[in-house]
């Protein structure tokens, strides 16, 4: 799961009261849709190999 930072908290406990509370999350800067281009290309970057750890079962 990928959420912005404000989104976090709500997230996880949307996970668990669907019975995932172990969810593996990656969370980028907040908000997506104003943030100049620059944040959103530093954001991305910073969260390639983080969401790759996520999908391949090593991320938290």
């Amino acid at each position: 799961m990928v959420a912005t930072e404000k989104f976090e908290q709500l997230t996880r406990v949307a996970a668990r009261s669907f019975g995932l509370p172990g969810l593996r999350m990656v969370v980028v800067g907040h908000p997506l849709g104003t943030a100049p281009e620059e944040s959103l290309q530093a954001w991305a970057e910073a969260s390639v190999e983080p969401v790759v750890a996520a999908l391949c079962g090593r991320g938290h």
